[in-house]
């Protein structure tokens, strides 16, 4: 497989250049679902797929149950904005296109504000994954580290929250708490990996990468497969 430079990180939506093997972290998607619910185990934004909960458990028992456990649970520490969109989400069963598209202009508008302009690529699940270049002359890391600060202020109180929900609601249907199981399903089911994939063997690979998977991680497929699953996958 040719080499590339691309590696994909924090909460799925951010891709940018990097050299080394491939890598994957469960990223913050999943995590800040788990923890709003209070679950026992849940993966961790730093963590590497062995933090992962193991397969068969669910989030919640339907997606409705999901938005107003969030609502339930976590009303004073979420902002009116995403009040407001979960209460939605209850009345009509989802989270629409255009409150997600609010939420991430919303935090788009903040970065701007703080000097910020990323590129945004619509992924086939139809959320956004961001690509920040720190600017010639700027030290990459520092930049980068100062990058993700604003990032995380400006999405706290609006994009967080309802993007974690709104990447459940387009690729996980089953709201399986299993990073894995997510994403070796969607593999199956795009026809990139043959019926008896499991989640053990994605796993296997993202944690050793011994074995050449079924199917091409650069793939736009695949990629947006780890997105639904809230894991980024980075190749170099």
């Amino acid at each position: 497989m040719p080499e590339d430079k691309t590696a994909f990180d924090g909460g799925a939506r951010r891709s940018g250049p990097l050299r080394g093997p491939v890598r994957a972290l469960v990223v913050a998607a999943l995590a800040t679902l788990v923890a709003l619910l209070g679950a026992c185990s849940s993966p961790s934004g730093a963590a590497g797929p062995s933090s992962a909960p193991s397969g068969g458990q669910k989030l919640a028992p339907s997606l409705v149950a999901l938005f107003q456990q969030t609502l339930d649970r976590d009303s004073a520490k979420l902002s009116g904005f995403e009040r407001d969109v979960l209460t939605r989400a209850v009345a009509s069963g989802k989270i629409s296109a255009l409150d997600y598209e609010e939420a991430f202009n919303r935090r788009s508008s903040c970065m701007t504000d703080a000097g910020y302009r990323d590129r945004a690529t619509k992924m086939p699940n139809g959320l956004y994954q961001l690509s920040p270049q720190p600017p010639a002359g700027k030290d990459p890391q520092k930049w980068m580290e100062a990058w993700a600060d604003a990032d995380k202020r400006c999405a706290t109180g609006n994009l967080i929250v309802i993007e974690s929900l709104y990447r459940i609601q387009q690729g996980n249907a089953e709201l399986l708490s299993d990073p894995m199981e997510v994403a070796a399903r969607c593999l199956v089911s795009a026809g990139l990996a043959p019926a008896t994939y499991t989640a053990a063997q994605l796993k296997g690979w993202l944690e050793t990468q011994s074995t050449t998977p079924p199917f091409d991680p650069k793939d736009p497929k695949a990629q947006s497969c780890f997105s639904n699953a809230g894991i980024a996958v980075g190749i170099g």
